[in-house]
Formats: structure tokens, sequence, C-alpha cells
């Protein structure tokens, strides 16, 4: 028998106060996410390839595998907060609204710290004043992932919140599916999503569309934005998530310290390993599918409390994982201020390393304080009206 529809209150809780809802909170895999921000972050606004030493430099110059942990994150997260209340009968109005709520504020902060600049490259002619209204109103309307030319527009990182707020439209119809499911279907669904997110870049490596033979990550054509930007090209990591959480809920033996600490430390040595041959694996492999399985297995990993996982519980960390959206999205625009009042000041401009480290500093303090007294009211007050 179902019960009544989940109340308003209920999603709040769910979406911003998290610890205080029924289901435990899962505080190693929100520090996990400052992290992959912080990642992205060295990756767009630092000179990795000459100012980091090996081996962060590897880590830095790799930052665009974040986003794939992300996504895979978000699939797992969602489905493991929503599963009880899907069950309850979740309205899709009262979901829709809470992740609306959740990244947009901040979505829009964004975009108005960056609109100088995409206002004069505008005006400069880049692209010209018609396709720089048509890409402002695609970027406004979380649709410029769709578009491979209009991707990047404005705040590059936005393309992923693009991405993301498809995956958003798509949860609740798939989540019931699932659901419904057995778990030896779930588990073929997770090893198709594998298989899809491995065959697509290497679909494009062996049919070299674009001309480009194996691109880089400084590459732009068409095939290669759709398979590193289009939703659809993204879907299978945001499934996979889904289908680790409905594995992590309805199997005992993956909640275990013994489980926990193996999917962890595994995964870690597999990115690890990857990661140091990294230079000699495809861009469009590593940014689109490879690394999947082993960033599946970390998320199951961290999601329970182990020796392993325990370090990352501490408050601090967590508070940082709290304020990593508002790191990922702000940190380019911030960087671009930063950039432009550093040229005006100093000789040197954004080029010195005292530059970096303080940019650095700041874009983590301008997170944080961006969350507080940004993020979570605007969040609250949308959730309330």
């Amino acid at each position: 028998m179902t019960s009544a529809p989940i109340r308003l209150d209920t999603v709040e809780r769910l979406a911003v106060d998290a610890p205080r809802t029924s289901r435990a909170h899962l505080p190693a895999l929100t520090a996990a996410r400052f992290f992959a921000a912080f990642q992205v972050l060295l990756f767009h606004c630092t000179s990795w390839s000459t100012w980091l030493p090996s081996p962060l430099r590897t880590f830095a110059s790799t930052g665009y595998i974040a986003v794939a942990f992300f996504f895979i994150l978000s699939g797992f997260i969602l489905t493991y907060t929503y599963w009880s209340p899907m069950r309850a009968g979740l309205r899709l109005g009262v979901f829709y609204k809470a992740r609306f709520a959740r990244i947009y504020p901040m979505y829009m902060v964004a975009l108005l710290v960056a609109l100088p600049f995409y206002a004069k490259a505008v005006m400069s002619g880049h692209g010209g004043a018609a396709r720089g209204v048509r890409d402002a109103i695609l970027t406004v309307s979380l649709l410029q992932a769709h578009v491979p030319a209009a991707a990047l527009t404005w705040n590059p990182p936005a393309w992923s919140l693009s991405t993301e707020a498809f995956f958003y439209f798509c949860f609740p119809l798939l989540l019931p599916v699932l659901l419904r499911g057995s778990m030896v279907r779930a588990w073929l669904t997770a090893a198709s999503a594998i298989i899809v997110a491995i065959a697509l870049p290497l679909a494009y490596l062996r049919l070299n569309p674009d001309g480009l033979g194996s691109p880089d990550f400084e590459a732009s054509a068409t095939w290669v934005n759709l398979l590193r930007y289009h939703p659809v090209a993204r879907f299978a990591e945001f499934l996979l998530g889904m289908c680790m959480a409905r594995a992590y809920l309805d199997v005992p033996a993956l909640r275990t310290t013994r489980a926990g600490v193996l999917l962890t430390t595994g995964a870690l040595a597999a990115l690890g390993a990857m990661l140091a041959f990294a230079d000699h694996i495809p861009y469009v492999l590593l940014h689109n599918g490879l690394l999947a399985p082993a960033f599946a297995a970390l998320v199951l990993g961290l999601a329970t409390t182990t020796p392993v996982s325990r370090p990352l519980q501490r408050r601090r960390l967590v508070t940082l994982g709290e304020a990593s959206y508002s790191l990922y999205i702000l940190h380019i625009p911030l960087f671009m201020a930063a950039g432009a009042l550093a040229r005006r000041l100093t000789d040197n401009g954004d080029n010195s390393g005292w530059f970096t480290l303080a940019f650095l500093l700041t874009a983590v303090v301008a997170s944080l304080v961006a969350y507080r007294h940004v993020e979570i009211p605007a969040r609250r007050y949308l959730l309330k009206a």
C-alpha cells in the first residue's frame, strides 16, 4: 500500500540538512567532493605543466576526470537519498523544485560574476553578437551542453550543470524502473553502463569523425565536443552511480568494513596506476568512461565508515565538501576577476607563483562564504516559496 506523497519540509531536509534525515549521512563522500573540485581548480587555474612538482602535476593535469566522478556520485547520492521517498510517492514537482533550489542560485551568481568578461568577449566580436545572445540564452536555460559549440560559453564549468540538469529531469522517471527491477537487473544495467561509457570514446577513436586522430584536452570540434559534453554521451556514468546506490542499499555485504576497505583501496590503486600512465592513454578515454569502474568502486567504498574513509569524516573536510559546488561553479569567474586585478596592480600579473597560491586560498575561502551566505539561504528561501 502506497503512503501519502512526501511533504515539502521533508524534501527541504533532504536537500539542505541531510544529516537530520533517517537516511545516514555519508560524510566521507561529501569530503571527497572537495578534492574533486580542487582538482578541477588546479587544472583550470594553475600552470601545472611547469609550476607543480610530480606527482601533483599528474593530479592537476588530469583535472577533467573529476567531472566523471561527480556524475557517478550524483547518481549515487540522488538514488540513496530519494529511494525511500520515491517508494512513498514523491511528486515530480517537489523533486524538481528541490533540484532547482540546489543548483540554480549559485549557478546564476557565477554567471553574474563572469558577465563583464563574457560581455567584453561578445562585444569584441568573438563569434558575433547574434551567437553571443543565442549562447547566453542557452546558458541561462541550462541547455548549452546540448549544443557543442555553446557548451563552454560564459562560464565554462557550467556545461556540467547543464548535463546534470538533464540527469535531474530523467532521474524520477528512471528510479521507479530501477526500484521495481531485481538486483540482477541492476548489476546488468551497471555492466551495460560501463560498456557504453567506454565504447563511446573507443568508437570516436576508431571512426575519427573530426579528423583529429587522438585529440588532447585543448581540442575543439563538433564530435569531440559532443562526446565530452552532451548529456546523452555522459548519461551512462550517472546511471552507473544510480545502480551502485541500489546495490549499496540492497546488498548488506557491500556495507561491511571489509568490503569498504577493499573497494576503496582497490579503486585508489587502479586510479593511481591509470593516472601514472595518463600520458600514454588517449585523452577521450580518460575523459569519458575508462575510469568509471574505479570511480564507482570508490564511491561504494567511501559510503561505508572504515579506517580508510574515517580521515575524510573530519568536520573541516566535510565543510569544504559541502562548499565544493560553490568552489566548482565560481572558480573560473573568480579567476578571471582576480587575473584582471592582478594585471592592473603588478608587472607579473597572474603569472607569478604567489598569485597562484593566493588565488587558490582565496577561491576556497570564497566558496565557504558563498555556501554559507548565498547557497544555503537561497535554497531554503526557494524551497519554502
